[in-house]
Formats: C-alpha cells, structure tokens, sequence
C-alpha cells in the first residue's frame, strides 16, 4: 500500500499475473523524453539511470494523487487551445512536489561521489538529453572536456558498457516502443532518431535486434 516507483528512460519490469493479488490497483503514467524535454527539469532528477522506489506517507501520497488527477484531467481536455502546453507546465509542477517528496526518502548520497562516479552521473544526464541526435563518443567527451579514450575507459570500467553501447540500447529501446506502440513508419524513426534515411536506421535496427523494424513489428 501506497508504494511509489519512478523508473528511469529503458527500464523493464516484468510480472507474472499470478503474482497479483485480486485486491492490487495500480495509478500509472508514461512520459515520452520528447514530451519532457520542452523544458529543463533533470537537476530535479540529476541521475537519470536511478530509478526510484519508496513508500509514500499518507499525506504524501495524497498529494501525488492529486498530482496524478490533475494531470488526467488536462490530458483529457478535447480540442482546447495550448492543451500541450497546458500538459507540460502541469507536469513540471507537478515534477517539483514529486522531487520534493522523493528527496525525503532518496538513499543516494551524491554529495559523495568519487570522480569517476561524478563522471558517470554527468555522462547519464548528458545521454538522456541529447541521444536522439548525438550518437558519437566525441560529442560526450567534448561536452565533458575530455577526450574520447579517457570518457570511453571509465564509462566500460564503470557500467560494463561503452559509451556507444548506451546510446544504442536508449534507441533500441524506445525504437522498440514505438514501433509496436504505434504506427510510425521507418522513414519517420529515422528521421525521429536523426540517422540519414530508412535503409540507414533498418540495417543499424538489424544489427542490434536480429530483426528488421517490419520483422519486429509482427513478431
């Protein structure tokens, strides 16, 4: 009762159904990094890979179900003017009350990073933002005032994983969503995930999936 998680860009839980009691009700909502990026709110969430888990006081969680319902109520305005708008600055604020309750139950010192882990945190925000577009290690070692062999060692010696490694699982992921989500063509995921043209962005898409996008439509 009344446990809250926020989970981070390409996260997965999975559940069997008869794990779930008769009496389970859950509140949710799915937010789309380009719906959040028409404004700057990730020093609320500084790392962007930590997913977030506690239990919500009584109070507290009130007042996030006040925050959902207020959201829902403008997500379902028909035909208003600036309704996108009007979504976006709800969910901002409502982002604001989030952090400020998450923030009493965080168990992340990040006061206390070594340099490295410092690193790794920069390079997380980094990624949420500019992955779409930026798919080159240079772009994140230049941001970071570093150079690409210096980035690349300590992201693999960190995360196990190189620097394109998570760019490229970041668009597999949401190119994943999308396509079984939606009707999006992929000419308009390439154009979406800034690669050169279809043919470009299906054979990338086949290398690391094993599919084309059609194959993995239907799959």
């Amino acid at each position: 009762e009344r446990d809250v998680i926020a989970l981070s860009p390409g996260t997965i839980i999975q559940y069997e159904p008869e794990e779930i009691s008769n009496d389970f009700l859950m509140k949710y909502m799915s937010i789309s990094l380009e719906f959040v990026s028409a404004f700057d709110a990730t020093y609320l969430y500084p790392d962007a890979r930590q997913n977030s888990y506690f239990k919500a006081g009584i109070e507290e969680y009130k007042m996030l179900i006040k925050i959902y319902d207020n959201l829902l109520e403008k997500y379902n305005y028909k035909d208003v003017l600036f309704r996108r708008q009007i979504i976006q600055h709800t969910l901002l604020s409502g982002m604001y009350e989030f952090a400020l309750i998450e923030k009493n139950h965080a168990s992340l010192d990040t006061e206390n990073l070594t340099k490295k882990e410092r690193l790794v945190w920069d390079f997380y925000q980094l990624l949420f933002k500019h992955y779409k577009n930026e798919k080159e290690t240079l772009f994140y070692a230049e941001k970071l005032l570093l150079s690409t062999k210096y980035l690349s060692t300590i992201i693999k010696q960190q995360t196990g994983k190189t620097v394109n490694e998570w760019v490229f699982e970041y668009v597999i992921i949401e190119s994943k969503a999308l396509i079984k989500s939606s009707k999006i063509t992929i000419k308009e995921l390439a154009e979406y995930f800034n690669y050169a043209d279809a043919t470009t962005f299906g054979k990338f898409f086949k290398k690391q999936v094993g599919m084309t996008p059609n194959e993995y439509r239907h799959s």
